[in-house]
């Protein structure tokens, strides 16, 4: 090393770091867990969706997306599925989505 030797080398260091990054992520995912379990929540926002079973078929899915091009997720945990769209599927061939009047 360069000018004083600090006893500290760079090994010691890094599994600190090291070991202090995998404590937080460890924490995180213990508090993670906990607000997750719908037993110890003590009150859910008004817009908070909760359902205690996934949706085993599309009629139970609840659409996501963002006008464009979307899906519907269901099937459960052990095999999800995903039925997708976009907005040319419905357009009947190749368009220009834009607006004209647009500036």
């Amino acid at each position: 090393m360069s000018g004083s030797d600090s006893g500290i080398d760079r090994r010691e260091i890094l599994k600190g770091a090291a070991s202090a990054f995998g404590a937080a992520l460890w924490s995180r995912a213990l508090h993670a867990q906990d607000t997750a379990d719908p037993a110890t929540q003590t009150r859910m926002r008004a817009d908070t969706l909760w359902y205690t079973r996934p949706a085993d078929e599309w009629v139970q899915a609840l659409p996501i997306g963002n006008g464009r091009i979307g899906a519907m997720v269901f099937g459960g945990i052990a095999s999800d599925r995903l039925q997708l769209n976009e907005d040319t599927f419905f357009a009947g061939g190749p368009y220009d989505p834009t607006n004209p009047a647009a500036r």
